[in-house]
């Protein structure tokens, strides 16, 4: 088969029906060739000018019935060849559905590249920017007993309200797995509320890491506050008191 160098032969499964069909369509009008394959035995209800200018006479049902599926094959490719389709179908509509496709794929693809919510290999995941939310010391749901803390120290607890299990620091620390305050929950359990009991005027706030060695920050806590981590805490590694913006 010989073709122009602006026209395309393209191969088209399903071109009976739903997108295969729209594919043949906008193909067809824009002057390109198609070999169109299909499950169904009667030609595409695409109106060909002239039929018999190709096939001859378009066979009957039970002519068609009896048809083996390579001749089936065969028909579908001659009547795809054919040009001329008085239906006007928009070339646009060819390039609208590649580009939903290509969108589709995209966002397929970006959702799978997420950071995950879970371990892998013993080192846990980390969600990108759960929401931290300060809590009220005069909060009825939140006595000072759920959040006891000692005065001067950073204190993280792996459930809401301080509660659960609880890691303290009074001076920074850039490894929360290392001696000599080791947190060995936080490995693989999240931060899900953090208590900054600092009463050192010289510090703003302690910035808390999602990695070790002060790397990846994630939140600054002001002297004197309490926080509630949202959408099922944060994995943290370390911290250090600033006297910068908090």
């Amino acid at each position: 088969m010989e073709t122009s160098a602006e026209s395309r032969v393209w191969f088209i499964t399903g071109a009976s029906r739903g997108l295969g069909r729209a594919f043949t369509e906008a193909a067809l009008a824009a002057g390109d060739r198609v070999v169109g394959a299909a499950r169904d035995v009667t030609p595409p209800t695409l109106q060909l000018t002239t039929a018999t200018a190709v096939t001859g006479t378009q066979p009957s049902q039970p002519e068609a019935n009896v048809m083996s599926r390579r001749d089936r094959r065969i028909q579908w490719a001659r009547y795809a060849e054919g040009p001329h389709v008085t239906r006007k179908a928009n070339p646009m509509k060819f390039r609208h559905i590649i580009a939903i496709v290509m969108i589709s794929l995209l966002a397929i693809l970006t959702g799978g590249l997420m950071p995950s919510a879970q371990a892998t290999d013993g080192l846990p995941a980390y969600s990108a920017k759960p929401v931290p939310q300060a809590v009220s010391v005069s909060s009825p749901e939140m006595s000072e007993e759920a959040w006891e803390c000692n005065a001067g120290d950073l204190c993280v607890w792996n459930e809401w309200g301080g509660t659960g299990q609880k890691c303290s620091w009074t001076n920074k620390d850039n490894d929360w797995q290392a001696l000599p305050v080791r947190c060995s929950w936080s490995a693989n359990k999240r931060v899900q509320s953090y208590r900054n009991n600092g009463q050192n005027a010289s510090f703003t706030g302690v910035q808390l890491f999602h990695e070790e060695n002060f790397l990846a920050p994630w939140h600054c806590a002001p002297q004197g506050t309490k926080w509630n981590v949202t959408g099922g805490g944060v994995f943290l590694q370390s911290h250090q008191w600033t006297s910068g913006t908090c």
